[in-house]
C-alpha cells in the first residue's frame, strides 16, 4: 500500500488529487460436511487451513482487520468493516475490508523514499 501511495504522484511529484485506497481480505470457511468436488478441488487446503485458524482462536477477521487499519493510518484516515457474502455450497464467505483515505499532502511530503524538490511539496496538480 504504501509504495501504492507513492505511485499516485505524478511525474513531476505532484500530487494529482485526493487519493483512497481499498483493501479487501475475503474468507471462505467450510459450514457443510458436503462439500461439492468442483468447487473444493482448488481451495481446500486454504479453506481447511483459514477455517482451522479461526476455530483455534489463533486468528480472527476482526483481529486482521484492526492490524491492517493499524498500519495504514498511518498514512491518513481509515475505515474499515465487514461485508457478508453469504453461504454457497457449504462454504461461507466474508469479505473483511479497509478504505485508506484521503492522502493528506502531508502524508508525501513525510514518505522517507520520496526526495520531494522543497518548492515542489504541497503543491497539487489540476
Amino acid at each position: 500500500m504504501f509504495r501504492d501511495v507513492e505511485k499516485s504522484l505524478t511525474w513531476h511529484y505532484m500530487i494529482m488529487g485526493e487519493v483512497f485506497s481499498v483493501v479487501l481480505l475475503p474468507n471462505l470457511r467450510i459450514v457443510s460436511n458436503r462439500l461439492p468436488y468442483q468447487i473444493m478441488r482448488k481451495i481446500e487446503g486454504k479453506v481447511s487451513f483459514d477455517d482451522f485458524m479461526r476455530r483455534s482462536g489463533q486468528v480472527s477477521d476482526e483481529a486482521t482487520v484492526q492490524e491492517v487499519s493499524r498500519h495504514l493510518s498511518r498514512l491518513g484516515p481509515v475505515r474499515d468493516g465487514l461485508i457478508d457474502a453469504g453461504t454457497e455450497s457449504g462454504v461461507r464467505v466474508t469479505v473483511p475490508y479497509v478504505i485508506l483515505g484521503s492522502v493528506p499532502v502531508e502524508t508525501y511530503e513525510n514518505l522517507p523514499s520520496l526526495k520531494l524538490v522543497p518548492r515542489q511539496r504541497g503543491q497539487r496538480g489540476k
